[in-house]
């Protein structure tokens, strides 16, 4: 999956947890962490996206609006 959007992906697990699998990645030279769902505790993954999509563009907004 990584190769599809040109993510270099060691599969170096990246701390823990007890919901996702967290991964260490790199894309254009820049570090980044990729999360694995967990479907047995997300039983939606699109909807869980879509929550997170809502979320940070409301947010996004009211950055903007605020400067």
């Amino acid at each position: 999956i990584c190769g599809a959007f040109g993510i270099a992906s060691d599969g170096v697990s990246f701390g823990g947890g007890h919901i996702n699998d967290t991964y260490r990645a790199t894309k254009e030279g820049r570090p980044c962490v990729l999360q694995r769902i967990n479907t047995a505790v997300f039983r939606n993954p699109d909807e869980v996206m879509r929550n997170i999509f809502h979320v940070t563009a409301h947010l996004r907004t009211k950055l903007t609006e605020a400067g």
